[in-house]
């Protein structure tokens, strides 16, 4: 659980997607199809299955946060969570190849310093 003021919510990028009742539970076809549609939006479910070790968040069906469609088409592409997307572009940055991104197009968030940060 993030910190108050320190999580996607926060900086307006995320948003849940839960039944009426406010439980995750029970929307398994309307998340699949999520899964398989979001992207064509710029939308990513942001805590996939057998990532948590490097988003440090357990898998959460229902966290979708928007990345854009060129870095969600990407993420798609590749099976990449966002963390191991910006580390591939900061690897291909330092050693001055092209990641095929527009740079501007994916933002790291710090949510351990400042709250609301965002640094490119």
């Amino acid at each position: 659980m993030a910190l108050p003021g320190r999580s996607e919510h926060a900086l307006g990028v995320a948003l849940d997607i839960s039944c009426g009742d406010g439980s995750p539970g029970g929307l398994e076809g309307i998340q699949d199809w999520l899964f398989e549609n979001s992207w064509r939006f710029g939308f990513i479910r942001r805590y996939p299955p057998g990532k948590s070790a490097l988003t440090g968040v357990d898998f959460e069906p229902w966290h979708y946060t928007y990345v854009g469609v060129d870095v969600a088409t990407e993420l798609r592409r590749t099976g990449e969570c966002l963390e191991e997307l910006a580390a591939r572009l900061e690897v291909g940055r330092r050693r001055g190849r092209a990641a095929g991104l527009r740079p501007s197009c994916l933002l790291r968030v710090d949510f351990r310093s400042q709250p609301n940060t965002l640094s490119k």
